[in-house]
């Protein structure tokens, strides 16, 4: 399994291709920005995209999702509870920082906690709320994409209302904190790292923390 990344967007958000190198096909987390240069990397690279996941609705990981979309065939995937985000620029935020327009699209696949098989990786969800109430992470493999949930020493933010809530915030550190597997973790912004290192010094997995 090869995790290919790309820096898209003002927010610089994440945006991975996780491709079985047998087949040069998989699928695309977060295309956050920057259509053009996603499917020119897609198109010299040789990738087929059999899917679009979305580890959360906020605009700045879906802003490309369309013509992605549109290049590829991929079916998009979204949790159920952010669903909404994909029409409504109040609710993915994009009204509070730009008046522009952008395609909007709608989701092939709505997922809820569940295991997707495709023709080449088992994708396993888990619905970890606290950034949005359908934040998830992305587990295949040894590989999970947290999103905005977790980064490399911190977590998403919490007050971004209505689906920021920090009690749900707290809940889905517990739940990270007891999945005994080691994953390598790809966040939604910033540098990779381990789950169990974030368990072993992230602050937000002091329980103190929370109380």
């Amino acid at each position: 399994m090869i995790v290919d990344r790309l820096i898209v967007g003002h927010m610089k958000v994440n945006c991975y291709f996780c491709i079985n190198e047998k087949t040069n096909t998989g699928f695309i987390v977060d295309p956050g920005d920057d259509d053009a240069k996603i499917c020119k990397h897609i198109e010299e690279n040789g990738y087929n995209i059999t899917h679009i996941i979305l580890t959360h609705g906020h605009f700045d990981h879906i802003m490309a999702l369309k013509k992605v979309k549109d290049f590829t065939g991929g079916k998009i995937v979204i949790h159920k509870n952010d669903a909404p985000l994909l029409e409504d620029d109040n609710l993915n935020l994009l009204r509070y920082v730009a008046r522009i327009k952008r395609d909007y699209v709608k989701e092939d696949i709505i997922v809820r906690e569940e295991t997707l098989k495709t023709s080449d990786f088992e994708i396993e969800f888990i619905n970890t709320p606290g950034h949005t109430d359908g934040s998830m992470c992305i587990l295949c493999g040894d590989i999970m994409f947290s999103g905005d949930m977790l980064f490399k020493g911190s977590i998403g933010r919490t007050d971004f209302k209505p689906y920021g809530d920090t009690k749900k915030m707290a809940d889905s550190i517990r739940r990270l904190k007891e999945i005994n597997k080691d994953y390598k973790v790809y966040p939604g912004h910033g540098e990779e790292t381990t789950l169990r290192e974030e368990i072993r010094s992230n602050p937000y997995f002091n329980e103190n923390i929370w109380n």
